[in-house]
């Protein structure tokens, strides 16, 4: 009988700490990833911005809507009072962005840019103080 246990133990062992290894991502940190990818996404436009090409400044602005809707989408899994703070910035983000979309020059797009990342200041310092970032 122990001839069997011993190896079902460490068989057991083995599955226990690859789950734990392989942990779910929490609510947290997929806040966290969302954010990082927001930002990753203006960075790219303002790349453009700051090479004078409005073109392809514009054509990157849906990757940054779509980032934002991540970042809208999973800050909603969040509860209490920080999570509603981080949700009404978030939601306030998003009107910035909308009116990108009305921009027709370089000069309009970097002004709508340079106020989208005084707001983006501000959600990263809410995500950095109520969060723990990987």
């Amino acid at each position: 009988m122990k001839r069997f246990l011993a190896p079902l133990m460490v068989v057991a062992l083995g599955v226990a700490l690859l789950g734990a290894c392989s942990a779910a991502p929490t609510a947290s940190d997929k806040v966290c990833d969302a954010r990082d990818d927001l930002q990753t996404s203006l960075d790219k436009v303002a790349a453009h911005v700051k090479a004078g090409d409005f073109s392809k400044a514009r054509q990157g602005l849906p990757d940054v809507q779509k980032a934002s809707d991540q970042l809208r989408d999973t800050a909603g899994s969040l509860t209490g009072a920080p999570a509603k703070v981080l949700q009404l910035h978030i939601e306030a983000l998003r009107n910035l962005l909308g009116n990108l979309n009305y921009v027709r020059t370089l000069p309009e797009l970097k002004a709508g840019l340079a106020a989208v990342n005084r707001q983006v200041i501000g959600v990263d310092g809410l995500v950095s103080s109520t969060l723990s970032c990987r």
